[in-house]
C-alpha cells in the first residue's frame, strides 16, 4: 500500500506539471512623458536623457504553479529575448529633468497573444517615476509592483522597478501569473479520481 500511495503522489506531481504547462507570449514596449500614462509605448526604443528602453519580445512556460518569470538577455536593441525590454545608461551620470521638466514618467506596456485565445492581443500598461539615484545613476519607481490582472484575461503581471548605474546596460524583469486551462483541470482531476480507484483496488484486494 505504501508504494502504491507514492505512485500516486508521484502520479499527481506529473498531472500538475502538465497542468501549468502553458506558453506566455508576448512583446514589451515602452515610452517616457512628463505627465503618468502621457505618451503610447512603441515597439523600438525610447530615451530620456542619457536613459534609454529597448522594446523586447517574451515566451516561455508557466511551471507548475502558474508562474513565470521574465528579466534576462538584456541586448541594446529591440532584440531582447524573454525579458521586459532594456535599459542602458550613459557612461556620465544621469541628470534628472530640468527646471521646465521637473518630472518625467515611464510607461511600461505588456501586449499578450498566449495563452489567451490565440492571435488576440492583451495588453496592460503600468507607469513609473524617473529618479535619480545618490551614485549618479538612474531609477524607475513603479506605481505597484504586486500582481495586476491583465483586463480580459485569467492573467496576472508584475513588474520589477528600475535600478541602474552610469554605464550599463540591464533587462526590465517581471513575472506573469496564469489560471491552468479548463482542459488541464479536468485531466488532473481525472488522473486524481483515476489514481485513487487504483490505490483503493490494491487496498482491498484479497
Amino acid at each position: 500500500m505504501k508504494s502504491t500511495v507514492h505512485g500516486v503522489a508521484a502520479a499527481l506531481l506529473l498531472l500538475a506539471s502538465t497542468a501549468g504547462a502553458q506558453t506566455v507570449t508576448g512583446v514589451a514596449t515602452g515610452c517616457f512623458s512628463s505627465t503618468p500614462f502621457g505618451c503610447t509605448p512603441v515597439a523600438g526604443s525610447a530615451s530620456f536623457g542619457t536613459l534609454t528602453y529597448f522594446s523586447s519580445s517574451f515566451s516561455d512556460v508557466l511551471n507548475s504553479f502558474g508562474i513565470v518569470n521574465f528579466g534576462g538577455n538584456a541586448v541594446a536593441s529591440p532584440a531582447n529575448v524573454n525579458n521586459f525590454g532594456s535599459f542602458q545608461l550613459g557612461s556620465g551620470t544621469f541628470t534628472f529633468g530640468n527646471p521646465n521638466a521637473p518630472t518625467e514618467y515611464f510607461t511600461l506596456a505588456l501586449a499578450f497573444t498566449s495563452p489567451q485565445n490565440g492571435s488576440i492581443l492583451y495588453s496592460g500598461s503600468v507607469t513609473g517615476q524617473v529618479l535619480p539615484t545618490g551614485g549618479g545613476g538612474a531609477s524607475i519607481d513603479f506605481v505597484d509592483n504586486s500582481f495586476q490582472p491583465v483586463p480580459g484575461t485569467s492573467m496576472s503581471a508584475r513588474v520589477n522597478d528600475v535600478d541602474i548605474n552610469p554605464g550599463l546596460l540591464i533587462a526590465g524583469s517581471g513575472a506573469v501569473t496564469a489560471t491552468p486551462e479548463p482542459a488541464s483541470l479536468v485531466l488532473l482531476g481525472t488522473g486524481l479520481l483515476g489514481m485513487l480507484g487504483i490505490a483503493r483496488r490494491k487496498k482491498h484486494k484479497p
